[in-house]
């Protein structure tokens, strides 16, 4: 079973990709993150976790709910983790998190995507975005590959810039650089809830047709980059910035043909 955590389309489109060529089935995390759903999940095949990376790791949202969540049935674990700028030493973290659920950890594999941090940095146009995703094609084909053989993920040489990032920035990134607070909205907002609807932690609520933000965020930018008329900004530095998400017909046409390369 495929469990995903994706907030503008990214790593949907991955596991979405390895559902097809390991002939298995998808499940959104994001639900059981909106209503704190641990109940347990029942698994014949590996569970194979498809999330972005947050500074260089595994979101923690993922992890908490995983930790609290009963997984039963098959005991291996894969990990698939979509990036912008590496995911440092995430892998020891997912083998922590596996080993903990009493699963046998079958590596961690990454591989870019476009970004979609647009409170951080500029966003790639839609042709820049078009390429990166079409580039994505081969390490999806040989992930979902090890992964239809029931082989382990090739691991990946950790430099020290990879452990510093993963165990020293990650925490002082997620302490000082994920506050809420920057959020607000234009006269552009029509109200139509669409954040609200979107963000997985319930951190948004309306209040007179204009959304507010609560001081639990994680900077998944579903919010922001969503928006359908562009009304949420952050501070000053997303005025004027291209809004990322993942392309709605290359979506579409991944949930209805979803061989694109990888059989």
């Amino acid at each position: 079973m495929i469990l995903y955590f994706s907030a503008t389309g990214n790593s949907e489109y991955a596991a979405r990709m390895i559902a097809d060529a390991v002939d298995d089935v998808v499940v959104s995390l994001t639900p059981r993150l909106k209503t704190k759903d641990h109940s347990p999940i029942h698994s014949e095949k590996p569970w194979i976790i498809v999330t972005p990376t947050y500074a260089w790791r595994i979101p923690e949202i993922v992890t908490d709910l995983l930790n609290d969540t009963p997984l039963t049935g098959n005991r291996q674990m894969y990990f698939v983790l979509t990036h912008t700028s590496g995911c440092g030493n995430a892998s020891d973290y997912a083998r922590k998190l596996a080993e903990k659920k009493g699963m046998v950890f079958m590596g961690l594999s990454s591989f870019n995507m476009p970004s979609d941090h647009i409170t951080m940095f500029e966003t790639p146009s839609s042709e820049e975005a078009e390429k990166i995703i079409q580039a994505s094609t081969s390490p999806l084909s040989r992930i979902a590959q090890c992964i239809q053989c029931g082989e382990m993920l090739p691991a990946r040489n950790i430099s020290i810039g990879d452990r510093i990032a993963s165990t020293v920035i990650n925490p002082l990134f997620c302490a000082f650089m994920t506050s809420s607070r920057g959020f607000h909205v234009t006269d552009k907002c029509v109200g139509c809830g669409l954040c609200v609807q979107l963000y997985p932690l319930n951190n948004i609520v309306l209040v007179n047709q204009k959304p507010q933000w609560s001081d639990r965020c994680t900077h998944c930018t579903a919010c922001i980059n969503h928006c359908p008329t562009a009304a949420i900004e952050y501070g000053r530095k997303t005025k004027g910035r291209h809004r990322y998400v993942f392309p709605k017909d290359v979506m579409r046409k991944t949930e209805q043909d979803q061989s694109i390369g990888l059989r």
